[in-house]
């Protein structure tokens, strides 16, 4: 630690020590990478240059720190052709369905069958059972697929798995039942 304390002091002074004399044999010189700091870096650098060791600099603010995030965040509610999942804001249960529209869409849906009380929705029913909410702001993506049925046998892979499930899905063999649950 003190070493570096002296080297600093070392840069900072004006004057530059005179290098040794290397032997004609030895021409390799050593590298070193350093934050460039306006007035300090120049120093640092003549006085390792003395010492056979060729310093390079980089900046302190790169594009990439200026730019934490260049990219726009792709909503999630605009993707087609996922398997999703809505928890229930009071309890454990969740329900995992499957859409080949917007995801808002079928939010929203999800959304209209609970404040019209429609009999034929299992949210429905579960909120008119327990007295409970779904959070339909938080509907997290499970899986995604493009083809009709693939995305019917992930709902049902995914609702096997999860222990908590309340929607019906498609009949899956025993021999994926063990498989999901090991």
């Amino acid at each position: 630690m003190f070493w570096t304390f002296s080297f600093i002091r070392s840069c900072q002074s004006t004057t530059i020590p005179t290098p040794e004399v290397q032997p004609q044999s030895q021409t390799g010189k050593g590298f070193v990478t350093l934050l460039y700091i306006k007035g300090i870096s120049e120093k640092i650098a003549r006085t390792l240059n003395c010492f056979n060791v060729n310093p390079t600099h980089k900046p302190v603010k790169t594009v990439g720190s200026i730019l934490k995030k260049p990219k726009d965040k792709f909503d999630q509610d605009l993707l087609t052709g996922v398997v999703y999942k809505i928890s229930c804001k009071d309890c454990e249960e969740v329900y995992i369905g499957q859409i080949s529209h917007t995801l808002k869409s079928r939010t929203r849906e999800h959304k209209r069958a609970v404040f019209s009380g429609d009999k034929n929705s299992l949210l429905v029913q579960h909120c008119g059972q327990t007295n409970h909410d779904f959070n339909f702001d938080d509907v997290e993506i499970v899986d995604r697929c493009s083809q009709w049925s693939r995305r019917l046998f992930l709902e049902a892979w995914h609702s096997i798995r999860e222990p908590n499930s309340i929607n019906e899905h498609m009949h899956i063999p025993e021999m994926y039942k063990i498989l999901a649950n090991p």
